[in-house]
């Protein structure tokens, strides 16, 4: 590596995303925490093993762990692969850097896309640090969303996913929401109760709508 080409490390910003301690870290990756404090602090560089390692126990990919100060890798890192190589796409900030999502069918109907992938230029015309991504299969979000946008100037865009997929990607640093219904309705404790055992501590759950779902008969 050249002396000028400093590296930009995201590892804290991503476990801090899961709610982990570097102890907790170093467990999930065979990794030592005197190792992880290293890398995290820029006194180490990470070797190969090491960064593969913690992109698997982070559920994400190494260039979204680390960069070249002054390329661009942390802005063109998409969420998950796009279904083709000339993809329109939001941006957002999201769990200490920028990612793409690929434009698609959201809560609140096609919206206008940020920029387009062809040919590896890109142009940009949203606000990612004012962008939310929220996945789940409540088809009511797009209310959400548009409440978000009216009251608070935020873009909130509701991603049709089902509820553990949703909190996969939570879970993953992937979006900033999740919408869940894994619980019947006298449980109300179900969907805390998935939470914790899929993706531990340091998440808050707001119940902002409740579900009766029934048959109708002639």
């Amino acid at each position: 590596m050249a002396k000028d080409q400093a590296l930009v490390v995201l590892v804290r910003q991503r476990r801090e995303a899961h709610g982990w301690s570097q102890t907790e870290l170093a467990t999930r990756s065979g990794l030592s925490r005197t190792g992880i404090s290293a890398i995290e602090t820029g006194r180490s560089a990470p070797s190969t093993a090491a960064a593969l390692a913690l992109a698997e126990a982070l559920g994400g990919r190494v260039e979204n762990l680390f960069a070249l100060a002054g390329s661009s890798d942390r802005e063109t890192a998409w969420a998950w692969d796009p279904p083709q190589a000339d993809a329109r796409f939001w941006q957002a900030s999201c769990a200490g850097r920028v990612l793409r999502y690929a434009v698609e069918p959201t809560a609140s109907g096609t919206l206008p896309h940020d920029g387009r992938h062809r040919h590896g230029s890109t142009a940009s015309a949203g606000d990612p640090e004012r962008t939310l991504i929220v996945a789940g299969c409540d088809p009511a979000v797009g209310l959400l969303c548009a409440e978000a946008t009216r009251q608070e100037g935020l873009r909130l865009i509701g991603l049709t996913r089902s509820s553990t997929t949703g909190l996969e990607l939570l879970d993953r640093g992937l979006v900033h929401l999740a919408g869940l219904h894994l619980g019947a309705g006298s449980d109300r404790s179900a969907n805390a109760a998935a939470v914790r055992a899929r993706a531990g501590a340091g998440y808050r759950l707001l119940r902002i709508t409740e579900w009766e779902e029934g048959l109708a008969t002639r």
